[in-house]
């Protein structure tokens, strides 16, 4: 029961990360519009263009994410070794290594990403 305790606690401070990480990619999208916007690729400026670019950026990296987590849990056998801060990650993460929480971040950031997507469509 202690081990079930502990895998919850690291996923919820994944969640707990993922805000944070979520609205870094959605600043990372509202630069992007900017840009697209400076260089004259779109003419006018809209806020559900600017909704939409911080969308595509937030689920193109969250995705990008797990798929460098699930490529890590494939390759977890052949890169085993611990790293050199092995004790101060496990005094924040107590059964996560570095592959499941990056996995975990990625998806609670995908799904902030997707409820903005459901909020677009019925907004829209």
């Amino acid at each position: 029961m202690e081990n079930i305790k502990e895998y919850f606690g690291d996923i919820f401070k994944c969640l707990k990360i993922s805000l944070p990480v979520a609205i870094l990619l959605a600043v990372f999208g509202m630069i992007s519009y900017t840009i697209k916007i400076l260089f004259k690729i779109s003419l006018e400026f809209s806020s559900i263009d600017m909704m939409l670019a911080i969308r595509n950026a937030g689920i193109k990296i969250s995705c990008l994410g797990i798929l460098l987590g699930v490529l890590g849990m494939i390759r977890h056998e052949k890169n085993t070794r611990d790293f050199e801060n092995q004790e101060k990650w496990e005094k924040y993460f107590k059964k996560l290594k570095i592959v499941g929480t990056i996995l975990f971040i990625s998806f609670f950031s995908l799904i902030y990403f997707l409820i903005l997507d459901l909020a677009l469509y019925f907004f829209k």
